[in-house]
């Protein structure tokens, strides 16, 4: 089988050499001709073209150089026989060769595949169990496995065919624009994009942030969901995401918004963001990145993100603001830093760090027997968590019944709780 998609085709070629008078060739000429044969140029002899002085060399197809070439059925790069491609180029019978140089082998189930490429080995008497049958990947789903790196259509085996990500691409109506994609390095995988879709009308046609994820590298992803936690009433344009994760179940978004976030904030562009620390299961409410959000009027757009880890993250933009008239009014690019500073164990929006041991464990704003149940854990062993901590973050939630603040969850904490307990 000729491999269709060739990088050259060489056929027939004549190379016209001066001759003497007396038609002779010259011993220029003739070391001409033996430097194209070397480079294999000229294959086979000299023919005379016109009785006036001239002589042609016939430039042929060389079997054996690996290159598919007029006259040839195949080049496996060599010229033995019994292996498929004969010592002429030529496909021998009960065999198949495909690709430059090719890959020649029986071909049992006469699909024009060698068997050693070919993921279905059934024959078509049902008699084909050949050793090399039936290799187990096939990255792009062409039924020839990857082991074999046959070209394809002029793509590699490695590439696959492209596939909608937003699962329901055949139904929506929306416009899905500039995506952004992150991993942890463990097979998860987060994408995110801006989208007119109201998904089913459970939300606005404005412009929301959506994400997907992936927990097998990409293969397959679920269903778009809006990442922006006030899409269902907001009316302002989320767009441009971008994203960040520090591998450790902590992610970060950032992206352009015209939303007023409830009157709180301009409806000029500004950098919003949202984090989620359990693997994106939920999110953050949308809250403003440009701490001059409330009273600037000029455009912020196009964030971009990074992190070291370790709650670090560093954002950048353009922006058209002179902030408070230290800087022009051209665009220039802006920066800022911020830390993730902690957990929030009690679900108060308060981290634990900076709430330290008031003992009220499930963050109703009263110590009563209900945080008993923490503080008893604490002395024992790591405590049960609320409701929006992943159990990474077990040991924190001690934070809020170290009464002492001395890192260790003793009788004198305790005390401090009955004490805080019976307190008006």
């Amino acid at each position: 089988m000729h491999q269709e998609c060739r990088p050259r085709e060489l056929g027939r070629v004549g190379v016209v050499l001066p001759l003497r008078e007396d038609h002779s060739m010259s011993r220029y000429s003739i070391v001409f001709a033996a430097v194209l044969f070397s480079f294999g140029v000229m294959a086979v002899g000299l023919s005379p073209t016109d009785p006036g002085g001239e002589w042609t060399l016939d430039a042929r197809a060389v079997c054996g150089d690996g290159i598919i070439e007029t006259g040839e059925e195949c080049d496996d790069g060599n010229t033995d026989a019994g292996d498929g491609c004969s010592s002429s180029c030529a496909v021998e019978a009960n065999h198949t060769c495909i690709a430059e140089p090719s890959t020649c082998g029986p071909d049992c189930n006469d699909d024009d595949l060698p068997d050693e490429c070919d993921l279905d080995c059934t024959a078509l008497d049902g008699a084909c169990n050949v050793p090399d049958c039936g290799f187990s990947d096939d990255f792009n789903s062409d039924a020839r496995p990857d082991e074999c790196g046959v070209i394809d259509d002029c793509l590699f085996d490695y590439i696959t065919f492209p596939a909608a990500l937003n699962t329901n691409a055949a139904s929506d109506s929306g416009h899905d624009l500039n995506p952004q994609l992150a991993t942890d390095g463990q097979g998860y995988w987060l994408a995110v994009w801006h989208s007119s879709d109201d998904l089913g009308g459970t939300i606005g046609t404005d412009y929301d942030i959506f994400f997907s994820t992936s927990t097998n590298n990409g293969a397959s992803w679920t269903g778009p969901e809006p990442l922006n936690t006030n899409a269902a009433s907001d009316a302002g344009t989320d767009a441009h995401p971008q994203l960040a994760t520090d591998g450790q179940g902590n992610w970060m978004a950032v992206w352009e918004s015209t939303e007023d976030l409830g009157g709180t904030i301009g409806t000029d562009g500004d950098i919003l963001f949202s984090n989620s620390t359990d693997n994106e299961v939920s999110w953050t409410d949308p809250a403003p990145l440009n701490t001059n959000a409330a009273s600037d009027s000029a455009w912020d757009w196009e964030p971009q993100l990074a992190t070291v880890g370790q709650g670090n993250w560093l954002a950048v933009w353009f922006s058209d603001d002179e902030l408070g008239g230290t800087i022009g009014a051209d665009s220039d690019i802006l920066f800022s830093r911020f830390r993730s500073i902690g957990e929030d164990c009690n679900c108060n929006a308060v981290p634990d760090q900076c709430e330290g041991g008031t003992g009220d464990t499930d963050g109703d704003g009263v110590v009563s027997l209900m945080d008993y149940s923490a503080i008893a854990d604490c002395m024992t062993g790591p405590c049960q968590l609320g409701p929006c901590v992943p159990a990474l973050y077990a040991d924190l939630c001690c934070l809020l019944v170290d009464m002492d603040e001395d890192g260790d969850i003793d009788l004198a904490d305790f005390a401090r709780f009955q004490i805080a307990l019976t307190a008006p």
